[in-house]
């Protein structure tokens, strides 16, 4: 019977890591996909900034 208990306890232990560790893998895509779109989002304005360099050198 303790050797049920046990499982039985360590069976719920390993249930809560899992939904730890599923909630943390959703907010780190969600953190990515914000990285992502930040990252683009630079290359944009620095794109703008080279043709707009190059557009005052006459390039």
């Amino acid at each position: 019977m303790e050797r049920e208990e046990s499982a039985s306890v360590a069976l719920s232990a390993a249930g809560a890591v899992e939904q730890e560790l599923r909630s943390e893998l959703k907010t780190l895509k969600a953190d990515h996909i914000r990285l992502e779109n930040t990252a683009r989002s630079i290359a944009e304005r620095l794109d703008g900034t080279i043709e707009r360099l190059k557009a005052l050198l006459g390039e």
